[in-house]
C-alpha cells in the first residue's frame, strides 16, 4: 500500500499536477546557493553591501529559480527590493540625489534571465561572497523591466 502511494505521488508530480515546492531560504544566501545546485528550485530575499567609488550601497534583491527551461538553462527572476546609500559629508547633494534617483528606478522592478547551470552556481556562489562583476551577466539571455535598466 504504501509503495502505491508513493507510486501515485510521483505520478501526479510528472503529470504536473502537483507543483514542485520551492525552498523558501528567507534572507539566507547561503541557503540559497545551497539549493540551487543544478537549478533546484529556491527563493531568497538577498541584501548585500558594497563600497562603490566614494558611497556604500546597500541592496535588497529577490531572486528565484523557476528550474530548466526547454534548453537547459537555468531561469533565475531578479526583481530589486531597495536601495539604500552611504555618502561622505563632501559629496554634493547633487550628486547624491542622481546615484539615489538612478538606483531607486530598479526598485519593484524584475527580469528573467536564462543561464547555463554550471555558470549558475558559480554565479550566485560569488555573490554569496560578496564578489559582483560587470561581466556576470555577459553572455546571459536575460529580459524584463530590471534589465532594461541596465542596458539604458
Amino acid at each position: 500500500m504504501k509503495k502505491l502511494l508513493v507510486m501515485a505521488g510521483l505520478l501526479l508530480v510528472l503529470l504536473g499536477c502537483v507543483e514542485p515546492s520551492v525552498k523558501d531560504c528567507g534572507t539566507d544566501m547561503g541557503c540559497f546557493v545551497d539549493a540551487t545546485t543544478s537549478c533546484g528550485l529556491a527563493k531568497v530575499e538577498w541584501t548585500s553591501s558594497i563600497d562603490l567609488f566614494f558611497m556604500k550601497q546597500t541592496s535588497t534583491i529577490y531572486l528565484e529559480t523557476k528550474g530548466l527551461d526547454e534548453n537547459g538553462k537555468c531561469e533565475l527572476y531578479i526583481e530589486g527590493k531597495s536601495f539604500e546609500f552611504e555618502f561622505p559629508a563632501e559629496v554634493p547633494e547633487s550628486a547624491k540625489e542622481e546615484a539615489e534617483s538612478a538606483m531607486k528606478a530598479f526598485e519593484g522592478k524584475g527580469g528573467t534571465c536564462k543561464i547555463d547551470p554550471i555558470h549558475f552556481t558559480e554565479l550566485v556562489a560569488n555573490w554569496d561572497e560578496g564578489s559582483f562583476s560587470s561581466e556576470d551577466f555577459a553572455g546571459v539571455e536575460c529580459e524584463g523591466e530590471y534589465f532594461d535598466l541596465l542596458s539604458n
